[in-house]
């Protein structure tokens, strides 16, 4: 894996997705720094892709890996290993919970009304979206809507907290 500077025996586990879920994973090292990569077999389950390697998060925490990351449906391989050589002993958490459709999150668009503000946070939120911009958008979005009846300008702004982005589409299910 990409971010394990040595060369430890690692662990592999598979995780079999059967509709577009979030995974989250943690992992729980005493003796040893750990690391976790996740890998999609699709294509070639000999050789997978390599999608994510975590290693020190929290940053600078050499016993906590954290990793999450939204999935297609697929097979898919997680990976402990020792980030610099060493093995140990470790707990594992994993969790996979399934992401609504992007048809419900459409239907459950809150309206934008045009001249107010709305304070609003995607705490909570899903990744069912991906942008042209902000690199793909791959962070939780919330959904809003707004009628245009007739040719009009629209004005838009975010203030955030954060590196968000803004996009448009003509028809929410429709990339």
């Amino acid at each position: 894996a990409s971010c394990v500077r040595g060369a430890a025996p690692e662990c592999l586990f598979t995780i079999d997705v059967d509709r577009r879920a979030d995974l989250r994973v943690a992992l729980e090292t005493n003796d040893f720094d750990g690391a976790l990569a996740l890998f999609d077999t699709a294509g070639s389950p000999n050789r997978p892709r390599e999608l994510r390697c975590v290693d020190d998060v929290p940053n600078g925490d050499t016993h906590h890996s954290r990793l999450e990351l939204a999935l297609p449906p697929g097979r898919y391989l997680l990976a402990v290993d020792g980030a610099n050589g060493e093995t140990g002993e470790f707990e594992l958490f994993a969790e996979l919970e399934p992401i609504e459709t992007t048809e419900h999150a459409c239907s459950e668009a809150v309206p934008l009304t045009p001249g107010r503000t709305l304070r609003d946070s995607t705490r909570g939120g899903e990744n069912r979206f991906h942008a042209s911009c902000g690199g793909g958008a791959l962070g939780p979005e919330h959904v809003h809507s707004i009628v245009v009846d007739r040719p009009s300008r629209l004005r838009v702004r975010q203030q955030a907290e954060y590196d968000g982005s803004l996009y448009l589409r003509s028809r929410c299910e429709d990339p």
